[in-house]
This record gives structure tokens, C-alpha cells and sequence, in this order.
């Protein structure tokens, strides 16, 4: 045989070697990479939870330690100045009129809020929506007790027009708290009170009366004048404050000063030692 035939044969010999150890490999036996479970997500990043978002709320702003009965403004400053929280000796917090509320130190507990009329600027759906558990009161008529406190809804006008009993466009809200009774008139729109509402009314210690001036919105100064004639309220607090319809008013009822404070702190002693009507503007 020639060296070529050798070299030949030789090289096919080791091919076919080779070939044989490829197959040898690829027969035998490989470690499976193991199935995502269930309780195991194939994809690390479905592991990962979302954020828990912190509900921050306000706990200051309504603690009340006088034994008294503490109102004040929570509308945010510069604004319609017309939502007002009335918080009883114990701590039950009622929001009247709520708008625009001021949630810069966080959110507002509520154990009742009312709103006089369906107008987007006498209520808040946040506040509603973050205090569940809270007693509601729309611009309807109707009595209810939550904790120490009694609210009622007397039906009012947010015009000139005929007072519906049974489908009141604007309600006065009446608070029973700590033995006194403060009425907040909201919306009203009638020249002066019916005989009827005095009635339901009766004695009111603190009155919540807007001092504005807005026609096309049936809010007037000369009613402001008359209700607050007719009620004869020891305490007078100012809402949806106006310099110029307040100096009206103020001349009207032939009243002396607007006093404005941040809070105000009240009991049934106080009321019987006031001498004047008292008209205050909490800023």
C-alpha cells in the first residue's frame, strides 16, 4: 500500500472516532432545569410588592381638652371661608358645609358632616370618602343622635320661593351639642325666616350666618340682616365672609365690632353671661 492509501485511512478512522463520541454526548443523560412553581413565579420581578401608600391624618387640629365646645374655620385660608368644625366636650367632630378644606397637615376626622344644599361648593366627596363611617346629612330633612351630639334638618329655600317640606332645596342644619344649640343657615336664599322654622328652630346660642353679598346666587346681605334679627343669637359667627356686605350687615344690625379670633371655645355658663350679641369672624 502506498504512504498515501495510508494516510487515507488513517484519517478516516479518526473521523469516524469522532462521530462516535459526539453521538455518545448527545445520548447521554442532562440535568433538567427545574419548573417555576406556583408558589414560585418563574419571573423574579413578580415578587415584587407595591408601595404601601401612608394615610397621614391631622390629630391635632380637632383635639379639644377645653370642656367646652370648640368651633372653628377648616377651610383653607383665602378661600370661600365656609366650612366650619363644630367638636363637642367628648370629641365627637361634626363638618358643616364642607369645601376646599384645608388638608395641609393631613386628612380630617368626621364623625357627622352636613351640607345645607347640592351645590358643588358646600360639599367635599373627599371627606366623605375617607371618613366611611361617618353620618351624612345632604340638604335633607331629618333628625339623628350620633354619640353625644343630635343634628336636625329644617326644611329652607335656596330662593325666595315656597319652602318644599318634603323635598327642601336648601336645609338648615340645627347641632345640639353640650346642651347648646347652634344653627348653621348654609345656603339660604328666603327673605326672612317662616314662622314655621322659628318654631323648629327655637333658642339658638350660636348662629352660623354668611356675611355676603351674591344675588345671582340668592345669597343677600339684607337677609343676612333678617335672620339674624329674628334669632336673636347670643353668638354670631361670620361664614363666606365680604368686607364690604359684613360692614352692610354690621351697620344694619346697628352692632358695634367684628371681633376675629382663630377658635371659639363656648359652654352654656358663657352664653348666660353674655349681655350683647356677640359677631365673631374665626379666621
Amino acid at each position: 500500500m502506498t504512504r498515501s492509501g495510508k494516510m487515507l485511512r488513517i484519517c478516516v478512522a479518526l473521523m469516524a472516532a469522532a462521530s462516535l463520541q459526539a453521538c455518545a454526548a448527545d445520548n447521554s443523560p442532562k440535568a433538567e432545569k427545574p419548573a417555576a412553581s406556583a408558589d414560585q413565579p418563574a419571573v423574579q420581578s413578580a415578587n415584587v410588592q407595591p408601595k404601601k401608600v401612608e394615610v397621614k391624618w391631622n390629630t391635632e387640629i380637632f383635639n379639644n381638652t377645653s370642656g367646652k365646645t370648640m368651633i372653628k374655620c377648616v377651610t383653607t385660608p383665602n378661600q370661600n371661608h365656609m366650612s366650619f368644625a363644630i367638636v363637642s366636650s367628648k370629641g365627637t367632630v361634626i363638618i358643616a358645609e364642607p369645601n376646599r378644606l384645608n388638608y395641609s397637615n393631613g386628612l380630617l376626622h368626621a364623625d357627622v358632616i352636613t351640607s345645607s344644599i347640592n351645590n358643588h361648593d358646600h360639599r367635599d366627596g373627599g371627606i366623605i370618602k375617607a371618613n366611611p363611617e361617618a353620618r351624612v346629612s345632604e340638604w335633607t330633612a331629618e333628625s339623628f343622635t350620633v354619640k353625644d351630639v343630635k343634628v336636625t334638618g329644617i326644611p329652607a329655600s335656596y330662593t325666595n320661593e315656597l319652602v318644599k317640606t318634603e323635598s327642601p332645596s336648601e336645609v338648615i342644619y340645627l347641632y345640639e351639642v353640650d346642651g347648646l344649640r347652634i344653627a348653621y343657615t348654609g345656603a339660604l336664599g328666603q327673605d326672612e325666616l317662616t314662622a314655621e322654622q322659628l318654631k323648629q328652630l327655637g333658642r339658638i346660642d350660636v348662629l352660623i350666618q354668611y356675611f355676603n353679598d351674591a344675588p345671582t346666587w340668592h345669597i343677600q346681605k339684607e337677609t343676612a340682616v333678617h335672620v339674624i334679627s329674628q334669632l336673636k343669637a347670643p353668638i354670631v359667627l361670620a361664614s363666606e365672609y365680604n368686607k364690604e356686605a359684613a360692614a352692610f350687615i354690621m351697620d344694619g344690625l346697628q352692632a358695634g365690632e367684628l371681633k376675629e379670633q382663630d377658635v371659639l371655645l363656648v359652654d352654656k355658663e358663657d352664653i348666660t353671661s353674655i349681655t350683647s350679641p356677640e359677631y365673631i369672624y374665626l379666621k
